[in-house]
């Protein structure tokens, strides 16, 4: 983080990252560095909706120094990236580019990035993010929240001098380790994704030795500061003959482990016939493990699906380029959906003003139309329509051909890993789920073995955290995804329109008819979405209904139905985080607060329009009250399925007494 609280200015930093002079208005002075010996290569990057300003270097940051004015306030964060040496400055800086994008600009931050190349073997890039958003309509947003203290009667909380106790709450989650190693993950990944662009054998992990098994300790990165005077020492000792003794902590810390992998390495080296044995017996399980790909009978359908595929990515297929070929042919139907919104919005906004005119045409105008000129107007606009869903449909048609192929391809690598998975760990083969994260951990171990030749004693995340690939765990992760997704985008639809309608006011002030027509398309495309997004949300609230009654067997619909549906993510997530109790009303209880805050945004209206459950709720229904019937209607339902199940197993207990007294009986008899 860069702060004012360690006596860090943003203006500064950007400054000596970017290699340009800049003018700090809070300093009043210029902040300049001197010209480096290799320019950096500099580019900043923005959310739609950020001001034109942001573009400009040196206003960016001296806006970002008077919004944040307090005297430890933080006011950028700094990620820096490794770029890769095998590939040229200008993919460098695509892949730059494109990581940037997904990462940082597509969350909300502005992105001020510095390539390094002073140092041949060490190109590098400096990313300087803004700390907090922008709103939709440009202007700088909120970091955090505060949200009130409240005691167990709903009451609030106050301190001594007579004022509500509250907590600040994160707008977003730039902050959270999870974010950073996602991002972490991300760049590793990314990489791998050009080096195989580009066909470099090279791979990079964002993972620890440790959690890769390899058994080699890792080295402490040394500032510039220690780096200088590492090297100093090294030159010296090299100069007078001498050993070399690091002097600076981190540098005592890696000169030991260097030392202790040195040992590693020669004793390794040392053990030649078991390196020897272990190549041979490396080599027979590969060809006992060809076997299963080489000996596989398809069909004609399944040759056509590889060989497409082959095609598209000119090489091996596996299960990766397999799964990344689906990721492309997704991205290709968002881009086709987003097409359809498009021309479906178009068509609608025509078909409205057609309707508008034959009724009144001077209304027209409000669609982009002169009312003496709409004819040829409406027909020159027809014709695009119609030249458009060609296009469309054209595209579609291919898409449909590709998608096809691409899935029964991944369907057809994820059985070859099953097989190749069960051959070399047979102790897991009882396994039956078969989900995408299962398959990917199943062909992470395959292709490992053909990488080092070894087969693990026990696989880490099949004894310790199994659960985590079950079918309906996985399923709990990616039905909580999709509705954080959907929300998300209905909040952002909203914004939007609310945004487009103010346009639209300012365009049809200073009346153009292309851009009114524009904005109107646009309009009708965002209701659309919003239209769709809330059907998206309705099903996605079935599915959390059904999936919930999985998780909790005990939970009924009469208690689904007085949650709302964002308390029921709420209760899937605790599921997903591993923070669920297993009992339906204990895991209500542990987010009551939560839940109480959905209830009082739902809102009492919102259960009538719903229907009648087991309560009737009143308008001045608080959300303690309605969180009390929640609890109490679980709680009910539990202990009516409790004693069922007791009275089941009373019933089976005498049944097999009486059965036992009958066998007594006939064996006296006879």
């Amino acid at each position: 983080m860069i702060s004012r609280g360690k006596g860090q200015s943003a203006v500064a930093s950007a400054s000596y990252r970017s290699g340009e002079a800049l003018y700090s208005e809070l300093d009043i002075e210029t902040k300049s560095y001197g010209k480096r010996t290799v320019q950096p290569d500099t580019f900043i990057d923005a959310p739609e909706h950020a001001p034109e300003w942001v573009y400009n270097r040196e206003r960016l940051w001296n806006e970002v120094e008077f919004h944040e004015n307090k005297l430890n306030s933080q006011l950028a964060r700094e990620v820096r990236v490794a770029l890769p040496i095998e590939i040229d400055h200008e993919t460098q800086k695509k892949l730059l580019q494109e990581y940037v994008k997904e990462n940082f600009v597509n969350r909300g931050m502005v992105a001020d990035v510095s390539i390094h190349r002073d140092i041949e073997h060490n190109p590098h890039a400096h990313i300087l993010l803004t700390i907090r958003p922008f709103d939709e309509n440009g202007e700088w947003g909120s970091k955090q929240k505060r949200e009130y203290l409240k005691d167990e009667n709903d009451n609030f909380i106050y301190d001594d001098k007579g004022k509500k106790k509250f907590k600040k709450v994160e707008l977003t989650d730039w902050n959270s380790k999870s974010t950073l190693l996602e991002w972490r993950k991300n760049c590793a990944e990314i990489i791998n994704h050009y080096y195989k662009e580009n066909d470099i054998p090279n791979r990079v992990s964002h993972e620890s030795y440790k959690a890769r098994g390899i058994e080699k300790s890792p080295l402490q990165r040394l500032n510039r500061i220690e780096y200088n005077l590492e090297k100093e020492e090294q030159e010296k000792a090299k100069s007078n003959n001498e050993e070399y003794v690091p002097i600076t902590r981190y540098g005592q810390i890696n000169y030991e482990r260097q030392k202790a992998n040195r040992e590693l390495e020669f004793i390794n080296q040392k053990i030649v016939d078991l390196q020897e044995y272990r190549e041979k017996v490396k080599s027979e399980i590969e060809k006992e493990l060809n076997k299963i790909r080489d000996n596989a009978i398809l069909s004609k359908e399944d040759w056509d699906a590889v060989k497409v595929v082959v095609a598209r990515t000119k090489g091996f297929v596996n299960l990766e380029v397999a799964k990344d070929t689906v990721k492309r042919v997704d991205f290709w139907k968002q881009k086709l959906d987003n097409q359809r919104l498009d021309i479906d919005s178009f068509g609608k906004t025509l078909a409205s003003a057609n309707t508008l005119y034959q009724n009144n045409p001077k209304d027209v105008l409000k669609y982009g139309f002169i009312p003496s000129e709409f004819e040829n107007q409406y027909s020159t606009k027809k014709e695009e329509y119609k030249s458009m869903i060609e296009d469309f449909n054209k595209k579609t048609m291919a898409y449909n051909e590709l998608n096809q192929h691409s899935r029964r391809a991944y369907t057809l690598q994820k059985s070859f890993v099953d097989e190749e998975f069960k051959f070399l760990y047979p102790k897991y083969q009882d396994i039956n789920t078969n989900n995408d994260k299962i398959s990917d951990l199943k062909s992470y171990y395959v292709d490992l073995f053909r990488k080092e030749g070894v087969v693990r004693y026990k696989i880490p995340e099949l004894e310790l955290d199994s659960y985590k690939y079950s079918d309906v765990h996985v399923k709990s992760e990616f039905l909580l995804k999709d509705w954080k997704n959907n929300v998300n985008s209905l909040v952002i639809l909203e914004r939007t329109k609310r945004k487009l309608q103010n346009e639209f006011n300012e365009h049809f002030k200073d009346w153009d008819a292309e851009k009114v027509f524009q904005k109107s398309v646009q309009f009708t495309k965002t209701n659309e979405q919003i239209s769709s997004k809330e059907n998206v949300k309705e099903k996605l609230t079935g599915k959390l209904d059904e999936h919930l009654k999985v998780l909790y067997p005990d939970v009924t619909n009469d208690s689904l139905s007085l949650l709302p549906p964002e308390s029921k993510a709420r209760v899937l997530e605790l599921n997903v985080k591993d923070e669920s109790t297993g009992i339906f009303t204990k895991d209500l209880m542990s987010i009551e607060k939560e839940i109480k805050e959905d209830l009082h945004k739902f809102g009492p209206k919102k259960f009538e329009e719903n229907g009648p459950g087991p309560y009737i709720h009143s308008a001045s229904a608080s959300a303690g009250d309605l969180f009390n019937n929640i609890v109490f209607t679980s709680h009910q339902n539990q202990e009516r399925d409790n004693d069922l199940e007791r009275r089941r197993k009373r019933a089976k207990k005498r049944n097999s007494k009486a059965k036992k007294n009958h066998r007594d009986i006939g064996e006296n008899e006879l």
